[in-house]
């Protein structure tokens, strides 16, 4: 599956993405680039690339979906905090949902990502608002989800942060 969106930021700046979804047996891969628009990056530069995996169930292993394997977050620090993290992973629990139902694999959350409170809150909530329950030391700073199933996780609202918006999407 490939598509092409534009968002538009609250002053007026554009931004045109290409996405292309590949799903194989075991996996799911989202690669967004950057096609064109108001950041001076070539064309064709990473905005994210996701893998999610599934192993199914065989016998009395129960399989799993791991939806946050590696890093999770925007490649261009410019387009972080507008809603494309939750929009990508909108997608991918949507596959994942699609699987027949076993755990999700445990997010471990790094103390890296959680420099200052803001970061660590941004973080702490991205995760939270897609149904998980996170296990975390005194300082929120660092931990992993709770045990949980895929047809618990919860698609996020398409809901830009305020002032942008999705103008095209094709």
């Amino acid at each position: 599956m490939k598509g092409i969106f534009t968002v538009i930021g609250p002053a007026g700046q554009r931004h045109t993405i290409l996405i292309v979804i590949v799903k194989n047996h075991g996996d799911f891969t989202i690669n967004a680039t950057y096609e064109s628009g108001d950041l001076p990056v070539p064309q064709g530069t990473t905005v994210v690339k996701w893998t999610s995996y599934f192993e199914a169930p065989f016998g009395e292993d129960p399989g799993f979906v791991d939806i946050g394997a590696g890093s999770r977050y925007i490649e261009l620090p410019e387009l972080r905090g507008v809603g494309l993290g939750s929009f990508f992973m909108a997608l991918m629990i949507e596959w994942a949902q699609s699987l027949p139902e076993v755990p999700v694999a445990t997010i471990y959350l790094s103390i890296d990502d959680a420099k200052t409170s803001a970061a660590k809150n941004s973080r702490n909530q991205f995760w939270r608002k897609l149904g998980f329950e996170l296990i975390l030391d005194e300082t929120d700073s660092f931990g992993k989800s709770k045990p949980m199933l895929n047809s618990q996780l919860i698609r996020p609202e398409l809901n830009l942060a305020d002032g942008w918006q999705i103008a095209e999407m094709r």
